[in-house]
């Protein structure tokens, strides 16, 4: 039975610089040698794990499970995920995926910090008006992923929260 390539990726809100690529294809290709990840951002940069130099991060056969550790802030990426025969391309995956977990944490924070030491806070619609932006910018992120694929507007709604949250003194 051939090969049919397929991933899922996750991340972990409370570590919000890693994810995890898991490799759920069906079938078999004893041939397969090697699998690489290619992590492109949105400007068309190559991302990587630490200590890796080449533009592709090695994925070993044997590991159904990889941790990417390449998120500073959210991003959006395309990831591309290469099975090799020898030196051959022989399976390619491609697919858009956004990485929220930066502002999600920090909205979570929010609530934590905010509303529930100071529960009035509620009452002053600019700060909820900016939570609710701040917010509206994630469901942007997501949307552009999900209904563009379009990794260049997912990133400019992660930068406008990314500035909302560098200035939050100025919004919360």
């Amino acid at each position: 039975m051939a090969l049919t390539v397929n991933i899922e990726i996750t991340q972990n809100d409370g570590i919000p610089a890693d994810f995890l690529i898991t490799d759920i294809s069906t079938g078999s290709d004893p041939g397969i040698t090697e699998r690489r990840v290619y992590l492109y951002d949105a400007a068309g940069n190559t991302l990587v794990n630490s200590g890796t130099t080449t533009a592709y991060t090695l994925w070993p056969i044997a590991d159904s499970e990889i941790t990417m550790s390449v998120l500073n802030v959210d991003m959006a990426l395309m990831i591309i995920v290469q099975w090799i025969t020898g030196s051959t391309v022989t399976y390619t995956y491609t697919n858009y995926y956004q990485f929220p977990a930066y502002t999600k944490s920090f909205l979570y924070n929010l609530t934590v910090t905010n509303q529930l030491t100071n529960p009035d806070i509620t009452k002053d619609t600019q700060y909820l008006f900016n939570k609710l932006q701040l917010y509206t910018y994630v469901k942007d992120a997501a949307n552009a992923i999900e209904l563009g694929p379009d990794i260049s507007k997912s990133q400019l709604a992660f930068d406008m929260a990314q500035q909302m949250m560098n200035n939050s003194s100025y919004f919360f």
